[in-house]
């Protein structure tokens, strides 16, 4: 369970990370959203709605990406009290993204790898 976890642990951490030390200024300025509908490798036919969502909202995507795949990934090795919100702000990302895009892979893997972040008392 614990290599499990350092997995999961490694690929979010490793999003988050990326995304600020890429060198695409748009993340650090909390505008990566606005053009990711657009920009990433398969729109679907959701992208132009969440693409005219204001600004106001985009950068909150943006900085709720950081906090969920940052905070979330250290959040994967505490006590099970804590863990679950790990799980959460995973959930609601990889959502965001399978609804957003055509990533149809990615949600499903990770989201196999998530389900060791709750106890055998949550199913």
């Amino acid at each position: 369970v614990f290599t499990q976890w350092s997995l999961l642990f490694r690929i979010m951490l490793g999003g988050a990370v990326g995304k600020y030390t890429g060198g695409d200024q748009s993340w650090k300025d909390g505008t990566a959203m606005v053009w990711h509908y657009w920009t990433q490798p398969l729109p679907n036919p959701l992208s132009p709605i969440f693409y005219r969502m204001p600004t106001s909202i985009h950068k909150i995507e943006t900085y709720f990406t950081y906090v969920s795949e940052g905070v979330g990934a250290i959040l994967c090795y505490t006590p099970q009290i804590i863990r679950w919100i790990s799980y959460v702000f995973f959930l609601l990302i990889l959502l965001g993204i399978n609804v957003t895009g055509n990533y149809a892979h990615l949600a499903p893997l990770t989201i196999t790898e998530m389900i060791l972040l709750l106890n055998d008392n949550v199913w």
